[in-house]
């Protein structure tokens, strides 16, 4: 793992750099995961394992720092995971984000096109609406989650089978998931979903199988964003079915 400082907020970044092949592949992490958790197994398996992956752990979330001055909004994150590809020189990355992530993906790509030459979501939040995680997050004051929401939650998804990202998720700064999470469904204009399309470069938007009730299966090819489904695999498809995962990031935008 490496470090990277951050200088808008004095906090290390820290992320894994898997060599391989150009143009590199940064994939990040949804709400309370990890870089490690959701994706250095993915990245592992043929055919991405050929490709040099990027994978930062946000700042408050992994291994990476929980700096008090760093406001913890999508737009932040977006700028310090900017910074890094600055700092590592990259310019035309593929960019992937996951649930939250994509969010993050989608606002970098708006900021900061140069960095971004393709992008793909893996169902990225797209509208100002609570999600199954951060909706009960956000509907907590950031004093509650912090003193037994986060206890609580991390209890609730061991529970209900998650218990690997639950490790990641008891990991990451309270006050850093409440606030990041409060930022995701807060209003915009334009919204997540006007900005991916509005964006110039290829788009791809991954489902897994187990959610093709949502209308957005429909909506997206509709305006412009291929679809791509995961077989067999639900929200947390490179998790559920990282090489069918893996396979599907490499193919795109063939």
């Amino acid at each position: 793992m490496h470090s990277f400082l951050y200088t808008a907020s004095d906090a290390y970044l820290r992320f894994f750099d898997l060599a391989g092949r150009e143009p590199a592949l940064v994939l990040i992490h949804g709400l309370g995961a990890s870089a490690g958790q959701a994706f250095v197994d993915v990245c592992r398996r043929a055919p991405l394992s050929e490709r040099r992956c990027i994978l930062p752990d946000l700042l408050g979330f992994g291994h990476s720092d929980h700096p008090s001055a760093f406001l913890y909004s999508i737009e932040d994150h977006a700028a310090s995971v900017a910074a890094l590809l600055d700092d590592l020189g990259l310019r035309g990355a593929s960019v992937l984000g996951h649930s939250m992530g994509g969010a993050v993906a989608i606002v970098l790509a708006r900021t900061r096109p140069d960095l971004v030459s393709r992008l793909l979501l893996a169902e990225g939040h797209l509208d100002p609406t609570p999600g199954v995680v951060s909706g009960p997050i956000a509907a907590q004051s950031e004093s509650g989650f912090v003193r037994h929401g986060h206890v609580d939650l991390t209890r609730t998804l061991v529970s209900q089978g998650f218990a690997t990202y639950a490790g990641a998720f008891q990991a990451a700064n309270p006050a850093a998931v409440h606030r990041t999470a409060v930022s995701l469904i807060a209003a915009r204009r334009p919204s997540y979903r006007e900005m991916l399309l509005e964006l110039p470069m290829p788009r791809v938007f991954f489902f897994g199988s187990k959610n093709l009730a949502d209308a957005d299966v429909r909506w997206l090819p509709e305006h412009g964003v291929p679809v791509r489904v995961i077989g067999d695999a639900g929200h947390d498809m490179m998790t559920d079915q990282p090489g069918a995962f893996a396979a599907a990031v490499a193919a795109f935008p063939a």
